[in-house]
């Protein structure tokens, strides 16, 4: 049987097919409402509806899902995982579970991610099995319609140029740097900024009152109103170098609709933006934050302004092809095949842990290294002991800001050379 956590169960169905299947929904929290006691509590739920003697493969969707993961493992159930994070394994809650995870980890375990550049990133960090493939995909839900047509239905002039940014109104999707240079944009163009927000960080949103006041902001919009919103749009774009960011549905979701994208020379995005569907933006690398606390990259502001500025003169023609392996169906039947091979061959067994003794730290990598001397995670018993003294789990203790530069350094500057 299948062990599926999730808050996709229909996708998770599909994956697995006509193998033996058990969901138990899990929801994406935010990193302050993670604690070892709610990871318990679910945890028991599970064992309450579940004989896990009768699991051959776990598939595990979230961060959520780790802390439940590793409680598992402690109590000896050393299932293979594959885990579809969705982010990347920083900032420190989420890279200290993913190194336990790791210490108690099964030579099957397999971490999907987005792209290759996050592939690389989680072997190199965790030196567990990878597989790029976005998660999971984007649907058929979005394609090209005329512009125009669009356009009247939303009532747009059609001489208006539309900037676009779907997503999270958020610091690490650098938000007030797209504020910034469409008010200076403006002034020379017909342009209009629309912000069509998922939702919204409050400190941030009051802090960008003076730039909002002639955007249009959408907050939430249907499949069929952002479709016509793609398609509308002249540019989808944000300069964004987010240490969540893996592939990016939302510009593939524009380019598929024959909008071109401007956005940062960033992760995912270098796998399938070209001049023939936007434009990349030069990240820097700086040695303070150029987000406090956790971003170190970012786009200079008039090298943002340039391209942009570049897009809306000579605007990109031919926009529409992306990469196969971004579509849901051909990530589905990928996953799918991917998981009928694993579970033919998956060792489940019942292994007791001790969690007193000593991590051999020598066998992981100088991140993990780095992370545990930091803490002083000595053993797996350290875990919840440091966790009670410092709140790690939850971000009530980020770490020095040294550490969080190194380990930026170390997992973000060195692959994106690469």
């Amino acid at each position: 049987m299948i062990l599926c956590l999730s808050s996709s169960p229909s996708i998770m169905r599909d994956i697995c097919d006509d193998i033996p299947q058990k969901h138990i929904f899990i929801q994406a929290e935010h990193c302050f409402s993670y604690s070892w006691r709610r990871f318990q509590k679910k945890y028991h739920e599970i064992l309450a509806s579940c004989n896990l003697d009768d699991v051959q493969l776990i598939l595990a969707e979230h961060i959520d899902s780790l802390g439940i993961l590793i409680l598992m493992r402690l109590d000896g159930y050393r299932i293979p995982a594959h885990i579809f994070p969705h982010i990347n394994a920083f900032p420190l809650e989420v890279l200290t579970l993913f190194s336990i995870f790791r210490a108690l980890g099964h030579e099957e375990d397999i971490v999907v991610c987005g792209c290759t550049n996050t592939a690389k990133r989680y072997q190199a960090v965790l030196g567990v099995q990878t597989l790029a493939i976005p998660t999971f995909g984007i649907s058929d839900d979005f394609y090209p319609m005329d512009s125009r047509w669009c356009r009247k239905k939303l009532h747009i002039p059609q001489h208006e140029k539309i900037l676009l940014f779907t997503g999270r109104f958020a610091k690490d999707k650098a938000i007030p740097q797209l504020l910034r240079v469409y008010q200076q944009l403006k002034s020379s163009y017909p342009l209009r900024l629309v912000l069509i927000l998922s939702a919204f960080e409050r400190p941030l949103w009051n802090r960008t009152q003076n730039l909002l006041s002639d955007v249009h902001i959408i907050h939430s919009a249907s499949i069929e109103e952002l479709r016509l919103w793609y398609n509308a749009a002249d540019i989808f774009s944000f300069p964004g170098c987010s240490i969540f960011e893996t592939w990016g549905r939302a510009p593939i979701e524009a380019i598929v609709c024959h909008t071109p994208v401007v956005l940062a020379d960033w992760c995912g995005f270098r796998e399938y933006v070209s001049p023939h569907n936007g434009r990349l933006c030069a990240v820097q690398f700086e040695e303070k934050p150029v987000i406090p606390p956790f971003h170190y990259a970012g786009v200079r502001e008039e090298i943002y302004r340039r391209e942009l500025e570049t897009e809306i003169c000579s605007p990109t023609t031919d926009v529409g092809h992306v990469p196969a392996w971004t579509q849901r169906d051909f990530c589905i039947q990928a996953l799918k095949s991917f998981v009928a091979q694993q579970y033919a061959i998956s060792t489940a067994q019942y292994t007791r842990v001790d969690p007193a003794e000593p991590l051999q730290k020598e066998g992981f990598s100088p991140v993990i290294q780095l992370l545990w001397d930091y803490f002083r995670i000595d053993s797996l018993a350290d875990l919840r002991r440091r966790d009670r003294e410092l709140s790690w789990l939850n971000r009530g203790h980020r770490g020095s800001d040294a550490i969080i530069a190194q380990l930026y350094q170390m997992m973000y500057a060195r692959h994106h050379q690469e």
